[in-house]
């Protein structure tokens, strides 16, 4: 069979019908586009992440004044130990093993 140069539909017909649609599907992309930044909700959704970001930020700062305490804690409690004799229990116990 020898081949030839018809197509099945009429190309220029087809042509119109994808550039129609291209232009369809952009113009509902930016609608979509242009209705999600312009939603109401957005100013809400902005002001609960600094809420957020606060309630973040003064967990933050109680951890860390807890951990300043627990620390000066520990170092009045290693100068107290420092400061105190072994006995002489300890050292003899110590040189048994």
């Amino acid at each position: 069979m020898p081949a030839t140069e018809q197509t099945w539909r009429n190309q220029t017909k087809m042509h119109v019908i994808f550039a129609v649609s291209g232009v369809i599907m952009l113009v509902a992309t930016v609608w979509m586009m242009a209705a999600d930044h312009l939603r109401e909700w957005k100013d809400w959704q902005l002001a609960d992440r600094k809420k957020d970001a606060w309630m973040l930020q003064a967990r933050h700062d109680e951890l860390a004044d807890q951990y300043s305490r627990t620390m000066t804690q520990y170092d009045s409690e290693i100068r107290r130990l420092d400061g105190q004799e072994i006995g002489d229990g300890v050292v003899g116990n110590s040189k048994a093993r």
